[in-house]
């Protein structure tokens, strides 16, 4: 009797199984019997996002999903590539940049889902090595309580202004991010065949960041706190802090902003193979990313998908490019390699104080003054450090047009220090935010 209320739970449970994979029309015959009880997936994507997916396809199928969450791209690739008797099913969430790195390095099995055809050629991999799962556009964002009014940049080149001295925080030169961010100011240039009047622009913009941060979480983080007041990081991340009580809003200015595709890649020697095959199926199927898309703003690839979101999804189209690949992966690392050669001018030693004078920090017996790029560039008629105060930004509204071509105006001489007393004069400096206008300092 026992053996056959057992057999008729397998019976049962092989026929659920079924029902499923058909109920998701995969392409993949897959049988029950052939299913394991366990997918593990690596991904970027946060604890809201990935318990949706994840309780969803449990409920589903009744294979479990262990989930291991990584701070960017990068950090997942070296422990797949260090750790390679921990081999993940499946990864979610990675740029296609870095799901066609992994395909270069033979690290990915191809899979075409049911809805292969739905999603674009220029969205996945031709021959299924990766699927596109949402666009998220790389937006600037600003910290309310520290700049408003007329205060507000409306495009990304109006960040060369003076007034936004030490206000900037960037992703990290090497990141996806900030790389997305170069190429939608170059872009244009590019096309005009005047790359390098692109960069002699972009000179006044570099010396106002104040610091670079790991992407996303980081950068939105340090801009919260009033670290910075503007910033450059994903769409989606900037709505879940905001919904979390942060005084952050996002600008919808003058110019569009460049479109991350994330994507999902079922990994090559995985240990149950089949489990991350129906994950992606489901994952990446057209009502989970509309479900996915609509709670977090995300742009679906899919196109049933797509077609069913309406509101501020549908209109992120209108606020957003996508970056041309080609031209992006045959110049991304010279155009880096041009932005890391944008130095400031080096002032002569005094030698008279023994001064190492470079790029706005003093040193001077052995005390460093951090000193502000504005009063180094007031200073440069060699007047004594100490009469130099602070800036207090009372400038006009932001310049929506490209900084301007003079090379002249582009270079900051640094402020020579006038002894130990300039260290009295500038303490307090470093680290804390250039003044903004009246509207908001009694915040």
């Amino acid at each position: 009797m026992f053996k056959k209320v057992i057999g008729l739970i397998g019976g049962f449970l092989a026929l659920m199984f079924v029902v499923t994979l058909c109920q998701l029309k995969a392409e993949t015959q897959i049988t029950a019997k052939e299913l394991e009880n366990k997918v593990i997936v690596y991904t970027t994507y946060d604890k809201e996002m990935t318990d949706i997916v994840k309780s969803e396809f449990e409920k589903s199928t009744s294979i479990n999903v262990e989930i291991k969450k990584f701070a960017n791209d990068t950090e997942m690739v070296n422990e797949i590539k260090d750790k390679k008797d921990t081999v993940p099913d499946v990864i979610l969430g990675v740029s296609t940049n870095t799901c066609e790195e992994l395909k270069k390095d033979n690290l990915l099995e191809a899979n075409k889902p049911s809805w292969y055809s739905d999603v674009n050629d220029n969205q996945k991999d031709k021959e299924g090595y990766w699927y596109s799962l949402f666009a998220s556009p790389i937006v600037m964002f600003y910290n309310t309580a520290v700049i408003k009014g007329e205060m507000v940049p409306q495009n990304l080149m109006a960040l060369s202004d003076k007034k936004y001295a030490n206000l900037v925080v960037m992703p990290k030169v090497e990141s996806n991010d900030f790389k997305y961010f170069l190429n939608t100011i170059i872009a244009p240039y590019v096309k005009d065949n005047k790359v390098d009047d692109g960069f002699k622009a972009l000179a006044a913009l570099k010396f106002n960041i104040k610091e670079y941060k790991e992407p996303g979480n980081q950068v939105i983080d340090a801009v919260a706190k009033k670290e910075g007041a503007v910033g450059f990081a994903d769409l989606v991340k900037v709505n879940e802090a905001i919904k979390k009580g942060s005084t952050l809003a996002v600008v919808y200015g003058t110019e569009k902003y460049p479109v991350i595709t994330e994507g999902i890649a079922i990994m090559k020697n995985g240990s149950n193979s089949n489990a991350a095959k129906l994950f992606e199926e489901f994952a990446a199927g057209p009502k989970m990313q509309y479900k996915i898309a609509n709670k977090f703003k995300f742009n679906p690839t899919n196109k049933k998908a797509l077609e069913l979101c309406g509101g501020e999804v549908s209109e992120l189209k209108d606020r957003t490019y996508k970056i041309d690949m080609n031209e992006y992966n045959s110049n991304i690392n010279s155009w880096i390699d041009k932005w890391n050669a944008i130095v400031k001018e080096e002032a002569p030693v005094d030698k008279k104080h023994n001064n190492a004078n470079v790029a706005g920090t003093a040193v001077n017996n052995n005390a460093a003054v951090q000193t502000n790029g504005n009063n180094a560039a007031q200073n440069s008629e060699k007047k004594p450090a100490e009469n130099a105060a602070p800036e207090q930004h009372n400038a006009p509204a932001a310049n929506t047009t490209a900084a301007p071509k003079d090379d002249n105006q582009q270079k900051t001489v640094p402020a020579k220090s006038a002894g130990n007393n300039a260290s009295k004069k500038n303490n307090g400096g470093a680290g804390a935010l250039t003044p903004t206008p009246a509207d908001h300092k009694n915040k």
